[in-house]
């Protein structure tokens, strides 16, 4: 049996006037976090580091082959 683990880290601004690129990066996060789960990964944990001006999402995800 053979284990895996890889992570998907999304940055998103929180400035007001990001709002555009806040919707398409979560977009894309959600969009790559369903590709993967397609593809046999299941999500493990998820932490979110925030600061004053970003928020990074760090998903982390596991894969199982027998």
């Amino acid at each position: 049996m053979r284990h895996q683990a890889t992570t998907i880290r999304t940055v998103i601004a929180k400035r007001d006037d990001a709002n555009e690129a806040r919707t398409a990066a979560l977009n894309d996060r959600d969009n790559q976090l369903r590709a993967a789960s397609d593809m046999g990964w299941a999500l493990a944990h998820t932490a979110v580091i925030n600061s004053t001006d970003y928020a990074t999402f760090v998903d982390t995800l596991t894969h199982t082959e027998e």
